[in-house]
């Protein structure tokens, strides 16, 4: 059974990726939600009035100004005249009866489409343009057939009359809502040359009013309110609406300022009164000089054009321009702060601090106090100071984010609490078989260990005849690559090998019982050096399929001194006298690599007071410590070195270089 203690996921860290993953989407599909059309629906169906029905308890919500005054055709009316229009009469009547009293503006809500009289002409011959009145338009993207667009070549409709007249056109930087090459549709032919100019009477879907449409780079046309102020001017990134800075949103629009139906209401009076005095010729007492007046030609029940969208329910669209006048005459307006996109990332990152960091009583309160608080924040501006901040997307990122993190934290606590329980039984069975293990590897290391003491030659330093050897073996490990073999051939000729299986360890340690094998058999044919290390090579690659490899060095040694010199991938051999140290450098392949084995051979004669010898690469490894090496055995040369004061200045070496592998040297005398 394995009992080896498993991460869980929770534990290894990897779950954060995965939260940090779920909160950059959550932030990400709030920052397109705000950028959607949805959000406009959100705000108006159900923020607007939040924030609009908060500022009418508090009774901040402000008046309908007293210059504003609303004439409706109201059901009265509707009864008074026998249907839902006037006559023609009675509608040239009211208006110069309402223009006696120098009226700033007279806004007719309506497009006046309709022909009274077929063929006919509104203005009587000799009549002038009605200087005061303005009536509305509507502009679209596609042709209306049977109907003519409005000519727009007016001053009214020249983007020069409202410019700055210091303003360069190059720098205007306001944002219009372009309805390039679009049409124009309003009043009939019949109302030709009647009033003054159009305005659009456009209401857009995100609760605000665009307070031009650009038709063209020179031509736009004002919303119809804009013709009750006294003046309007567009500077280089604003607009002055009776030389008062007017705030508008990121996209050059203006944030309608709604009142409750009820104050709209009580400001309207009905046109059946101002009717029937302009048929007796009486003065209309209503208007005052400087008033802007406000004709609504369908307000009777059937005849009302609703508006949805509005904080306070549906609403009569002339009833929006009649906040819109009032603003404008009382200078109030609603500013709206464009910081929304950096507030939702703030609040995000505020929540994944809050889920991370606090406990659960601080949580809970920072979880409700912050919607809370930010709403109330949000109130406060709106009611005393008319300015608007988006509250209700930060404040859900941040509550979804606080949450996420902190289900993540609360989850890993709860997970680590049963892993530890889990684990304090997993772990001691654990123990338990990891003893038995170790015991049992200690038993196969140790049984490794005295293998490979048999396979090491009975004597570590002998003399043969003449000839003197001493070899030295430092494992790093319980079993390791190293290898030592010594060949009697006869009295006069001796062969020494020692090499190294190329890794550590139990996988190192094993094919070296396979070579001394190879070469007890090859010493049994009475083989010659090059047949042997020929057959140790195939039957390395034999054995191991090129998965394992080996160095080996080797040496016959005569008695007349004459040595031959054999070299398979190992560091080379070294010859000391009392003049240098000679490195023979004999460049080739080790064993195990390739069937055809290229052997590296060469003869010298060793004299009695030289001294024979090589290592593995357990010592030294590269040219550099090859080169240090030399140098240290070149400081004293007083004596032939004993193999003890070789193995002292390879250890220097090797402990510089922080070698971890076996260590095997032999040094050859011929006296």
């Amino acid at each position: 059974m394995d009992l080896k203690r498993k991460t869980s996921f929770f534990e290894s860290g990897r779950s954060w990726y995965l939260f940090h993953t779920c909160s950059t989407l959550l932030t990400v599909i709030a920052l397109s939600f705000y950028f959607s059309s949805m959000n406009n629906y959100i705000k108006t169906r159900v923020l607007d009035p939040i924030l609009f029905n908060a500022r009418e308890m508090l009774e901040q919500t402000p008046p309908i100004s007293e210059k504003v005054k609303i004439l409706a055709l109201d059901d009265s009316t509707f009864s008074f005249l026998g249907g839902p229009r006037m006559s023609d009469e009675d509608f040239r009547k009211l208006l110069a009866n309402l223009s006696r009293r120098k009226p700033k503006a007279i806004l007719i809500d309506g497009l006046l489409s309709n022909t009274p009289v077929k063929g006919g002409k509104f203005l009587k011959d000799g009549e002038e343009t009605l200087e005061h009145v303005y009536s509305g338009a509507y502009v679209t993207n596609r042709h209306i057939e049977f109907r003519a667009p409005l000519p727009v070549e007016k001053s009214e409709f020249k983007l020069g009359s409202y410019l700055d007249p210091e303003l360069d056109p190059l720098d205007l930087r306001l944002k219009f809502d372009k309805k390039l090459d679009w049409f124009v549709y309003g009043h009939s032919e019949y109302y030709k040359d009647a009033f003054k100019a159009q305005g659009h009477i456009t209401y857009n879907e995100d609760g605000t009013i665009s307070p031009f449409y650009m038709i063209s780079p020179e031509i736009v046309l004002p919303h119809i309110s804009l013709y009750g102020s006294d003046s309007i001017v567009i500077d280089e990134n604003s607009l002055l609406i009776n030389e008062q800075k007017v705030p508008l949103d990121g996209n050059g629009r203006i944030l309608i300022n709604h009142r409750p139906q009820e104050y709209l209401y009580k400001n309207t009076r009905s046109l059946r009164h101002a009717i029937q005095r302009a048929r007796n010729g009486e003065e209309e007492e209503s208007i005052n000089e400087g008033d802007t007046v406000l004709i609504l030609l369908s307000f009777a029940t059937g005849n009302t054009d609703f508006h949805e969208g509005s904080p306070f329910g549906s609403i009569p669209g002339g009833l929006i321009i009649a906040s819109m006048l009032s603003d404008i005459k009382l200078g109030e307006w609603i500013t709206p702060l464009e910081a929304a996109p950096l507030t939702i990332i703030l609040f995000a990152i505020c929540g994944v601090l809050i889920g991370i960091h606090t406990n659960v009583t601080w949580f809970v309160i920072a979880l409700m106090a912050t919607p809370l608080l930010t709403l109330g924040l949000s109130i406060y501006l709106f009611a005393y100071h008319s300015i608007a901040i988006q509250w209700f997307l930060p404040t859900s990122i941040f509550s979804l984010n606080a949450l996420l993190y902190f289900a993540h934290n609360r989850l890993q606590d709860e997970i680590r609490l049963i892993l530890i329980e889990r684990n304090y039984f997993s772990e001691k069975a654990l123990r338990l078989e990891e003893s038995h293990k170790t015991a049992r590897l200690e038993g196969y290391l140790q049984l490794g260990k005295a293998v490979q003491n048999l396979l090491l030659p009975k004597k570590m330093a002998d003399q043969i005849n003449n000839v003197s050897y001493n070899m030295i073996y430092h494992p790093h490990l319980k079993m390791a690559g190293d290898w030592f073999y010594v060949w009697n051939v006869s009295e006069t000729e001796k062969r020494f090998f020692i090499g190294d299986v190329m890794g550590k360890g139990p996988s190192a340690a094993i094919p070296v019982a396979s070579i001394i094998s190879i070469l007890k058999e090859c010493e049994k044919k009475s083989l010659t050096m090059e047949e042997t290390l020929t057959t140790l090579n195939s039957r390395i690659v034999e054995l191991f399929d090129y998965h394992i490899t080996s160095t080996a060095a080797a040496a016959t040694v005569y008695k007349d001194g004459s040595c031959e010199l054999f070299n398979c991938g190992s560091p080379g051999w070294f010859v000391y006298s009392k003049t240098k140290t000679r490195f023979i450098l004999m460049a080739s392949n080790p064993l195990g690599i390739t069937n055809e084995l290229n052997i590296e051979k060469q003869k010298i004669d060793l004299s009695s007071d030289e001294l024979l010898f090589t290592f593995t690469d357990g010592y030294i490894e590269g040219s550099r410590g090859l080169k240090r090496f030399l140098q240290l055995m070149d400081k004293d040369r007083s004596f032939i070195p004993k193999i003890e004061y070789i193995d002292e200045k390879l250890q220097e070496i090797s402990l510089a270089e922080h070698n971890e592998d076996d260590q095997s040297l032999i040094t050859i005398h011929a006296a």
